[in-house]
């Protein structure tokens, strides 16, 4: 059953609220946390698969993150800058619906993730741009826009740029 929500778009981590999730105990390896063995998280995912819509497949996180979702089942789509599919993981490459287009294209990342109840979301930090918390608001509205097209219930949203007075967009404190 499908239960109604909200998008709130959190520009600041003093808006934030912290989410903890199960184990309670110190991180372990994947699927360990909470005590589940990969036998019975496979058995749980073919019970509440979710597609899952992927951004930065060819990134540090965004490709590991993909290629597990479809190792544990998920199908999964992702979003590529044109070109950059040959350096997607073989897995991604062959199991993934591919799309093309940017971070920025609310009409892209709209049809990349029709379908999709869980989106992946990486803001990847790029040195060129003189206006950071600029390029972060259009990727964030674009985004936004996808969400609310296709009605996706869960988002992860990863931040690669770090937090500090020294890092961050600027005015960040």
């Amino acid at each position: 059953m499908r239960t109604g929500g909200t998008v709130r778009v959190v520009r600041s981590m003093n808006e934030a609220q912290p989410l903890f999730l199960g184990g309670g105990g110190p991180l372990r390896r994947r699927g360990e946390a909470c005590g589940i063995d990969r036998e019975d998280r496979q058995t749980m995912n073919e019970q509440h698969t979710q597609s899952v819509f992927v951004t930065t497949p060819t990134g540090n996180i965004g490709r590991h993150v993909a290629a597990q979702l479809i190792e544990d089942g998920h199908p999964v789509s992702v979003l590529v800058r044109d070109g950059s599919q040959v350096r997607l993981p073989e897995v991604v490459r062959e199991r993934a619906q591919v799309f093309t287009g940017g971070m920025d294209d609310p009409d892209a990342l709209t049809r990349a993730s029709v379908g999709a109840t869980g989106m992946f979301l990486a803001l990847p930090p790029d040195p060129r741009t003189e206006d950071l918390a600029a390029q972060w608001a259009s990727f964030t509205d674009a985004a936004v826009a996808a969400i609310r097209a296709n009605a996706i219930t869960h988002v992860v949203l990863v931040s690669t740029q770090g937090a500090g007075p020294d890092r961050g967009p600027p005015g960040h404190q």
